[in-house]
This record gives structure tokens, sequence and C-alpha cells, in this order.
């Protein structure tokens, strides 16, 4: 009898402990179905997963393939097709922004809107975008013209007389870099554009040519498109001659000041500022022989010179105009004006100018000395940086009394322009 309620005994002890093991089990369980639920809930918000969309437009690696949801379902949704459209908003963060402000509050822009599209677990709602495609064509002017389409080649495009055309599929809106090559009496020409596409709208790639001469810093490197075409002379400057134009065509000029590249700022649209011809025609055929050198910046980077011909002299940043170099440097060979001098008149060359002129007054009649500065060429080392070479001729009495070459650095700060340095010989 004992032995039977030992038994029973022991067997009450083993199912108390499986029951505890299981009550505790159920209690991890829901407490984390409970935690999981309660992330869940955070995670996937509604204005979570938009920040995430938006993340994902800036980066290829982020699973934007996941989160669209094209109008036309016959579109392949690939990382390759939605490139086009994160290297529109990588350009333009502006819009970008805009855009998640306009998902954030529920608008729509008309090319992009907000949907659910399932639930992620059947319990949390699950957003996409939903985007409109496209199905534009290129359109050129030459026979025996083929496209190229983000570095893919399309084929030849397909016409008669002046009007030869490619359909470039069903696309999502973005950035689209295309080229059209063709051959114009055995020379290869081209049209190179980047192309925002976001309508059916026919994009316009007809080949025309134009002359004009690149005028800058001396054996510089003149990019098209970000694409290295040509190195200006010991003078600064270079003929294109019939050169292909194209829409959104835009020229820098790139050069080196002690080891460090430096670039020009962009003629951004160079087709429009540069009247095209249709190629072979008498343009090519202008006067563009040989001009003065290279003197820095002009008020505008694009401009016909007295004969008619286009000249692109691309601006740089804070670099100081000719005329401006030698008034400054005119008047402070006379009086010498802190003001006119970075750091005033802790500035080593203010102090050494100050001392010299002040001699030089002392020894002529000051109001009979003048002084006539000559601008040879004016180079930028840096933004808001100039470099200026010049030759400074003092007079007394319309006689010729000292003459001075030598260089003097400019510093552009905050508009206004100020003496660095100046070294006479």
């Amino acid at each position: 009898m004992k032995k039977r309620e030992t038994i029973l005994k022991n067997k009450k002890k083993k199912w108390s402990t499986k029951h505890k093991w299981l009550i505790a089990i159920t209690v991890v369980c829901l407490v984390a179905i409970g935690c999981g639920y309660i992330f869940g809930k955070y995670y996937y918000q509604k204005d979570k997963q938009i920040d995430r969309i938006i993340t994902s437009m800036k980066a290829s690696d982020r699973g934007l393939d996941k989160l669209v949801q094209p109008v036309d379902p016959d579109i392949k949704v690939t990382k390759e097709s939605l490139e086009p459209l994160q290297n529109y908003y990588r350009k333009h963060p502006q819009e970008l922004t805009e855009l998640s402000n306009d998902l954030h509050d529920g608008q729509y822009n008309g090319q992009i809107q907000l949907v659910q599209n399932g639930e992620y677990f059947m319990i949390f709602p699950k957003y996409q975008l939903r985007i409109k495609v496209y199905q534009p064509q290129v359109e050129t002017n030459n026979p025996n013209s083929y496209l190229t389409v983000n570095g893919n080649n399309r084929g030849t495009m397909k016409g008669g007389g002046q009007n030869y055309y490619q359909n470039l599929g069903l696309i999502f809106p973005g950035e689209y870099h295309l080229v059209v090559n063709t051959k114009v009496d055995g020379r290869t020409l081209k049209s190179d554009s980047l192309i925002d596409v976001w309508s059916n709208k026919t994009i316009d790639m007809l080949i025309k040519t134009a002359t004009f001469r690149i005028k800058s810093v001396p054996k510089s490197e003149v990019y098209i498109n970000d694409k290295k075409v040509a190195n200006l002379d010991k003078s600064g400057q270079y003929i294109f001659k019939n050169y292909p134009m194209s829409k959104n065509m835009t020229l820098y000029v790139q050069t080196k000041y002690k080891d460090k590249i430096i670039k020009s700022e962009a003629v951004d649209n160079l087709a429009q500022a540069i009247k095209q011809q249709i190629p072979n025609t008498a343009e090519g055929s202008r006067d563009y022989s040989h001009t003065k050198s290279y003197l820095g910046n002009k008020k505008v980077a694009v401009y016909r010179d007295t004969d008619g011909n286009y000249i692109v002299n691309p601006l740089w940043p804070g670099l100081i105009q000719a005329k401006e170099a030698s008034s400054i440097l005119a008047h402070t060979f006379l009086k010498v004006d802190p003001n006119n001098f970075v750091k005033g008149d802790k500035n080593k060359s203010y102090k050494k100018l100050k001392k010299e002129v002040k001699e030089a007054r002392k020894e002529y009649k000051s109001k009979k000395l003048s002084v006539q500065v000559t601008v040879q060429s004016v180079l930028p080392t840096g933004v808001n940086h100039s470099e200026v070479k010049f030759d400074a001729i003092y007079k007394y009495k319309h006689k010729k009394m000292v003459i001075m070459e030598d260089y003097a650095s400019f510093e552009n700060k905050d508009g206004k322009q100020l003496i660095k340095s100046v070294e006479i010989k």
C-alpha cells in the first residue's frame, strides 16, 4: 500500500513540473508575440514605411524594386529599370523632399502615389509606390543612326528623309543617358544628352553642329558632358569646328594648381547659347583666326566677338576680372588703402607697399605722379582666389620713371576683391 502511494506521489510531482514548463513556455510565447506586435506596430506604421521608401530612392541596394507597383503591369520591375528614377532624385534632392512630404500628407503629384498592397504577417498594412510608366520615342534627322540608352545599344533608328525614330518601350520616369550616333560625309557625329523623362513626349535628338572657340586657363582640359574632349594650347584656346550640339550639353574646364584639381563653373545648356547649324553648312568656314590670350572671366560665359564668332569662356568662381585688377592695383600703387587688403593693415604686402609708395611720393611731387597698370594674365588658383600677372609703369611729368613686372594674388571675400599679396621685382 505504501509502495503504491509513493508511486502516485512521484507521478504527481512529474506532472506538476511538466505543467510548470508548459506555463512558462506559454508565457514566453505570449510575451514574444506581444513584443513582436508592439515592434511591428511601430516598425510598419505608415510614416515609417514612407521614410524607408524615400531612403531606398537614394541607394540602389535598398530594395526599391520590392516597394514599387507600376501602373502598367507589362513593365518589369527590377533594380536596373528603376535606376533612372533613383538617379533623378539623387540629383534633385529638393524634389525628393517634396515627394516625401506629399506621401506623408496623402497628396498625389500625378506621377507617384502611395497605395496599400497587402499586409505584413497578415496584420500590418503594406505600402508601395504606384508609379506611372511611359513609352516615349526618340527622334533624329540622319539615316543610319543608332541609339544607345544608358549604355545599351537599341539598334538602328528607322524612318526616312530627315525623320528617324526609335521607341524606348515601357520605362519608368527618371534620368536617361541617350546617345544617337551617325555618319555625315564620312565623319562620325553624335547627339549626347541626359534626358529627364516624365511623359510620352517625343525626345528630340536631332544632330546639329556649331563652331566655337574655347578660352580659359592655358594647357587646361575641356570636358563636355563629363568627358574630356580637348586640351587648350599655351595661350588658353581651342577651336571646335562643326561640333555636334545636343540638349542639356554641359561644358567645363579643369586644370591643376599646386597639384590640386580645380574646375570652372559649368556652362549649362551650351546648345541653347550657341546658334546651331545643320552639318556641313558655311558656319565651319568662319574666320576663327587666333585672338588675344586668355584674360580671365568675362561678364558672361558665352558671347560673340566683333567678327560674330562664338567664344565660350567658362567662368571661374570668384575670379577677378582683368579691368578690376588693373584698377585696384593702380589705385594701390598711388595710395595704399588697408581696406583693399586681406587682413587690412596686418597684411605683409600692405606694410611693404605702404613704405615704398610713401618714399616714391616723397621723392616725386605726388600731384604729378601717376601709374599705369596693364594686366598680362588672370588665372584661378582655387575658389575665390586669383593670380594676376601685371606690368606697372610709374610716370612723372609724362616720363616713365619706374617699370615693375610681377604678380599679385587676390581673394574674393563676400563679393569684394582684396589683395592677398603683391610681389614686385
